[in-house]
């Protein structure tokens, strides 16, 4: 399947979205709730890369 430029930027620009509001969430839990595990944290961390990535993969296919 195909997509335009304009369906990858905004494709991109929702991973980032998410991306941002996942790692918020993550640490701000762990805050609020007074345990910090770090394991999820360097889950959310690692979530957080995978999605910044994969935005920038999108973006830079678009360059073509």
């Amino acid at each position: 399947m195909k997509f335009g430029k304009e369906t990858k930027r905004y494709t991109a620009d929702i991973f980032t979205k998410i991306a941002e509001y996942l790692l918020s969430i993550v640490i701000l839990g762990s805050i609020i709730s007074g345990h910090f595990y770090l394991k999820i944290v360097l889950i959310g961390f690692v979530s957080f890369l995978l999605l910044v990535v994969v935005a920038i993969m999108l973006v830079a296919s678009t360059e073509d």
